[in-house]
């Protein structure tokens, strides 16, 4: 009669002086695996104590690895923007926020350097190497650029503030990624590796503070424009406003009856 598995493996020492245990696979088959730290360290008992729960959760057996989804980079960020981007960065009343624009200028460059490459495969260098490539700009062709700077006046490179907010939707990116069980989540976990840029540090540039108008230069372009801008920029002036806001005033919407002298515009939503 055949002995039984023992499905609890051991904790032993291993030939290389960390720690060992055997344990059998989601198929039956035995493998030999390495524990973090050396035999008898806490780093090495901790980890024996999550394995030997995780076996006891899948009855003795290792849990078995998802497959992989086959997807490139390129077709997972063509399923995030399509399930996720299109969907949740929307506002009450379903009209999309800015965000979908932030992401499409997220995405452009890692698809353009790793979009063929498995998104299983996506690891902390090559997101390094996003970054090294936003801040440079070399992600573009020449003549790319020199279109950025004839329509945009910037020559096609971000910022250090800029760059870290690109590779934080990145990350967020392999985040929901692992959430749905396309990439595995090691994936993600690795790209947490990769950290902000620094002030002072490296060669990224820093944005450069946005100055408030002084009053007398808004009053003398004012004083050049037509009534209806006047206004708009009256609006603004008394109640901070966005001009985005403004522009979808009616006259409708004006409560012009709330006191003497006053009018209320209490608008649906608004950014803040």
């Amino acid at each position: 009669m055949a002995r039984p598995r023992n499905l609890i493996p051991t904790y032993r020492k291993h030939s290389s002086g960390r720690a060992a245990v055997s344990i059998y696979r989601h198929d039956g088959s035995r493998t030999e695996v390495l524990l973090p730290g050396d035999y008898g360290s806490e780093e090495s008992r901790k980890e024996y104590e999550r394995l030997l729960a995780q076996l006891r959760a899948n009855g003795g057996k290792a849990p078995a690895r998802s497959a992989s989804s086959g997807l490139t980079i390129a077709e997972l960020v063509e399923r995030f923007m399509a399930e996720h981007v299109e969907i949740h960065y929307r506002r009450p009343d379903g009209t999309p926020t800015g965000e979908k624009a932030n992401w499409i200028m997220t995405v452009r460059p890692l698809v353009r350097l790793f979009g063929r490459k498995p998104a299983d495969e996506l690891t902390p260098l090559d997101l390094r190497s996003v970054r090294e490539a936003l801040v440079t700009g070399s992600w573009m062709t020449e003549t790319e650029k020199k279109q950025r700077l004839k329509v945009r006046g910037g020559d096609g490179t971000t910022n250090r503030k800029e760059t870290n907010k690109r590779i934080g939707r990145i990350k967020k990116l392999f985040k929901w990624a692992a959430e749905m069980m396309i990439v595995p989540a090691s994936v993600w976990h690795g790209l947490q590796a990769v950290s902000g840029l620094q002030a002072g540090r490296g060669k990224a540039r820093e944005s450069i503070e946005v100055e408030p108008v002084a009053l007398e230069v808004v009053e003398a372009t004012m004083a050049n424009l037509p009534e209806i801008y006047r206004d708009i920029i009256k609006v603004q002036l008394y109640s901070g406003a966005r001009a985005g806001e403004v522009l979808k005033m009616r006259t409708i919407d004006i409560d012009q009856d709330a006191a003497a002298e006053v009018w209320v515009y209490s608008p649906k939503t608004h950014k803040n």
